[in-house]
């Protein structure tokens, strides 16, 4: 688990490599098999990322099997990627597979992408794809509805 986070006038950026996460709070790596990330706060900050499937955020750059994001808090701060698949998020960047956020606000902040299917949001960037009623992930599908 990792709790209390909190970053002023801060800059995490990655510029190379496939994959290569960043965030405030869960860091570059994945928040997986029921860890959690909480209570994470960043004023007058910036997340980026360069290269495909390069997850970017302030709480956890992507979120899978029963993770759980809650509690993030982001205040002038941006959030950007530039690469396919690359999602970017105010909470997460990416969640699938069970992966959960809650409590995420958002206060003259920025969240941009580049890239194809390289999804933006506030609370989770993308990565969730539904098809009659049931989630579904695949790596082709991203954010997709295809029912």
């Amino acid at each position: 688990m990792v709790a209390y986070t909190t970053a002023v006038n801060t800059t995490v950026k990655t510029d190379k490599g496939q994959t290569a996460h960043a965030g405030i709070g869960g860091g570059g790596g994945m928040v997986e098999v029921g860890g959690s990330v909480a209570n994470t706060t960043a004023v007058n900050s910036t997340v980026e990322t360069l290269g495909e499937g390069a997850c970017a955020s302030i709480g956890g750059g992507a979120v899978f099997e029963q993770g759980t994001v809650a509690c993030t808090s982001a205040v002038d701060s941006t959030v950007e990627t530039s690469g396919n698949y690359a999602h970017a998020g105010i909470g997460v960047g990416q969640v699938t597979d069970g992966g959960k956020v809650a409590n995420t606000t958002a206060v003259n902040s920025t969240i941009e992408t580049s890239g194809e299917h390289a999804f933006a949001g506030i609370g989770g960037g993308g990565g969730l794809r539904s098809r009659n009623g049931c989630l579904h992930h695949d790596g082709g599908q991203h954010g997709r509805n295809l029912g």
